[in-house]
């Protein structure tokens, strides 16, 4: 806050420059409230209020596409001057990410739009805070398809997506008519061959999954 003396005592003037937080440029067309007065920015995001008299005085500051500004209680003993920065609007959008033959929850899917990332729990619920207007979301996950939706975000939403498998890990447990465990049982797919283990089990990895 810059401060100096007026000359006329105790009658002060009140400036302020109005700007986005996310651009750090002026946000022209915003209504800064005042002791009951509204004043809108211009273009250069500032307004200016002369003869105003000592005290405390209640601060709004609107515009559309931000959250507003408010303080309660702004003391005017000396000139002011304030620099307010407005937050963009922004809102809370939950993914639901399901496999899509399945239908079951994707777990540890990397979530982003921009800046904003989240991963999906054991539920498949991954939430991201993002702004007013356009987002692109992009999902990935380890054996499935990546996966990219364009949002116009004005409200919370709630959005499911449905993520495509590629690649799969398949087990064999092997066990002889007793009942035991098979060691070192041939397990064949293709050109691959694998052995049991001690616990009867082959593990095949990343194996193609027909998607037609």
């Amino acid at each position: 806050r810059d401060i100096s003396r007026s000359e006329e005592p105790g009658i002060f003037t009140v400036n302020c420059q109005v700007r986005a937080k996310d651009t750090d440029l002026p946000v022209s067309g915003a209504a800064f409230i005042f002791n009951g007065e509204t004043i809108i920015t211009g273009p250069d995001g500032l307004i200016r209020i002369d003869s105003v008299p000592e005290g405390s005085y209640e601060v709004e500051i609107r515009a559309a596409g931000y959250d507003p500004y408010h303080n309660p209680e702004l003391g005017v003993f000396e000139n002011v001057h304030l620099d307010v920065t407005l937050d963009p609007l922004s809102f809370d959008v939950q993914l639901l990410v399901l496999e899509k033959e399945l239908q079951i929850p994707v777990m540890n899917a990397s979530v982003t739009a921009g800046s904003t990332s989240a991963t999906t729990n054991s539920e498949g619920l991954a939430l991201l805070t993002l702004p007013l207007g356009e987002s692109t979301v992009h999902l990935t996950k380890e054996y499935f398809e990546d996966h990219s939706e364009d949002l116009n975000i004005s409200s919370d939403t709630m959005l499911q997506v449905d993520l495509q498998r590629l690649l799969a890990d398949v087990k064999f447990r092997i066990s002889n008519a007793a009942g035991s465990r098979e060691k070192e049982a041939a397990v064949s797919i293709g050109d691959s061959t694998i052995y049991t283990n001690t616990l009867g089990l082959a593990t095949f990895t990343a194996l193609k999954v027909d998607t037609s």
